[in-house]
């Protein structure tokens, strides 16, 4: 249950962060919690090894790309996420003390149930199965687009 609360915080303060190396700190942190919340709500630890590979593939590759183009830019800690942070984590750690609680994620209800892999690909998960292609395929198309010899930023100056 805090796993996902600190899911919650740092989708949070992805919205507030305005540097590129920072924001692809976060993709990373927030992909290393999501696998963890996978692998232990599925029991399946090898999807959440695979997705943590493709994302951190990807990840590097953007990671390389923003390190090129803003590599010496300053970036700052603004007050607002030191704030944040300092009200969240005393915030979620109360609400997980809490065992009354009556709200349970679908997740939660049926973890006591075996999956297999016919189970992984079910009515519940293909939203996100659907959603991690797009993103992947999007984050393809636009690093290949980014990397043109001719046309991109990384191009040769004569």
């Amino acid at each position: 249950m805090m796993l996902s609360y600190f899911i919650m915080i740092t989708s949070m303060m992805f919205m507030m962060l305005n540097h590129p190396i920072l924001l692809s700190m976060m993709i990373l942190i927030q992909t290393t919690l999501i696998s963890l919340k996978i692998a232990m709500n599925i029991k399946i630890t090898w999807f959440s090894y695979v997705l943590f590979l493709v994302m951190v593939g990807g990840m590097l590759v953007l990671f390389l790309y923003m390190t090129n183009v803003a590599s010496n830019e300053k970036f700052y800690v603004s007050n607002k996420i030191i704030i944040m942070v300092m009200l969240m984590i005393p915030t979620t750690m109360i609400m997980s003390m809490n065992k009354n609680q009556k709200f349970k994620s679908i997740n939660e209800s049926i973890i006591n149930y075996k999956y297999t892999l016919n189970k992984m690909f079910n009515e519940t998960f293909s939203l996100m199965i659907i959603m991690m292609m797009i993103y992947l395929l999007i984050t393809m198309i636009m690093a290949v687009k980014l990397t043109d010899l001719d046309k991109g930023p990384l191009r040769k100056k004569n």
